[in-house]
């Protein structure tokens, strides 16, 4: 019954333009990890604002790949930081409505929570993704640490 509701409303939200949340429970760990990648879909509605920012503590060399609903490559980028000196953050204004795909190299697991934020009327004008990686088996996830934004409007 979750997911045919969660579908519904996703549904009728992608129809009517409006941001939606995500597919999943709010909290979760990814453990299902193949060969040392962990990927997240989350929906982004076109013409959304998308803000990223990545450190590491690890020699590890942790990445993070977004890519958009068709397959396109937005972000590729890694951070080889053992003290969180190396730092990635960029942006860009997403293309399409769909399900954008979060990919997380050389890590065994990673960790993700969100917030989403309302303006006074209660429409959803952002949504926060972190994740926090673990890329061996100390359990520390500080391995990555990645910010994902999306904001209903730029400027």
């Amino acid at each position: 019954m979750k997911l045919l509701t969660t579908l519904s409303a996703a549904s009728l939200l992608l129809a009517s333009g409006a941001s939606f949340a995500d597919k999943t429970d709010a909290i979760s760990v990814n453990y299902d990890c193949e060969e040392r990648t962990c990927s997240f879909q989350q929906p982004i509605v076109e013409g959304r604002a998308v803000s990223w920012y990545i450190v590491s503590q690890t020699a590890g060399n942790p990445g993070l790949q977004i890519t958009s609903p068709s397959g396109d490559v937005l972000v590729k980028t890694s951070v080889f930081s053992t003290d969180l000196s190396n730092k990635s953050i960029g942006d860009f204004t997403a293309p399409e409505t769909g399900w954008y795909t979060f990919t997380f190299t050389n890590m065994n697991q990673v960790a993700r929570d969100q917030a989403t934020i309302t303006n006074m009327w209660g429409e959803t004008v952002s949504q926060t993704f972190q994740f926090a990686g673990e890329d061996w088996t100390d359990g520390d996830y500080n391995d990555i640490f990645a910010v994902i934004s999306w904001f209903k409007t730029k400027g």
